[in-house]
């Protein structure tokens, strides 16, 4: 029985990747680098300090991975105070819908706690969670499944009580890993990745409003997948 949902960060609580990119982007720029739309489509679901220990060994970038990961996030978090940040659509209905059913919520990013916290503030959403996770809390991140395991030992659930909900193959991979249902979203950002292992896909969080969650947990041909 689903008793508790563990949502991703990064393109499920709200589209972020193109700051990510942009960002990416402007550090990399102080060292004559550039990354394409493509690649960076590849590294989401990574974690930011892997994302930038291949930067680093890329384009031969003299400073410490740690520290550019952190400039990288420092950027991010300025654009979402500056700019502000949207939630993906449906969120916040759902959200709402879920708490109101008793179920516990958790968020499990590859993501530092940081920018997770920046994103949540700026969406007031945090009274929804019971626990955050982030890429700080583990020694491995995604694919891996430590996030994941963590946030259900958090919530007290066992893994088969959780249902993940993510958006890229590495969260998917790390999801049923870890002996848990997975929703892929899909988004414009991971368009290119593989959720074929997910349970089910939706194009919108708010298909989920009026799913059967224990069937979706289920169903491992998604034969309930929505194009």
């Amino acid at each position: 029985m689903i008793k508790g949902i563990i949502f991703d960060h990064d393109g499920v609580i709200a589209d972020i990747e193109p700051l990510h990119a942009k960002a990416d982007n402007a550090v990399l720029a102080r060292y004559g680098a550039h990354v394409s739309e493509k690649e960076n489509s590849e590294l989401i679901g990574v974690s930011t300090l892997k994302s930038w220990e291949l930067f680093k060994e890329t384009f031969k970038i003299p400073e410490a991975a740690q520290w550019l990961a952190e400039e990288k996030t420092n950027t991010v978090i300025r654009m979402i105070e500056q700019d502000g940040i949207e939630p993906s659509e449906g969120l916040i209905p759902l959200l709402g819908l879920l708490s109101k059913k008793g179920y516990k919520l958790a968020i499990a990013s590859g993501q530092y706690r940081k920018v997770i916290d920046a994103v949540v503030a700026k969406l007031k959403i945090s009274n929804y969670f019971n626990h955050i996770v982030s890429c700080e809390d583990v020694t491995n991140g995604k694919p891996a499944p430590d996030v994941f395991l963590l946030a259900a030992r958090k919530l007290g659930l066992q893994p088969a009580e959780c249902l993940v909900i993510e958006d890229s193959k590495p969260g998917i991979t790390a999801a049923k890993s870890a002996g848990m249902a997975c929703v892929a979203l899909k988004t414009d950002s991971t368009r290119n990745h593989d959720l074929s292992i997910a349970n089910t896909t939706v194009s919108s969080l708010s298909e989920l409003m009026n799913a059967n969650l224990e069937l979706l947990s289920t169903n491992n041909k998604n034969s309930h997948q929505r194009n």
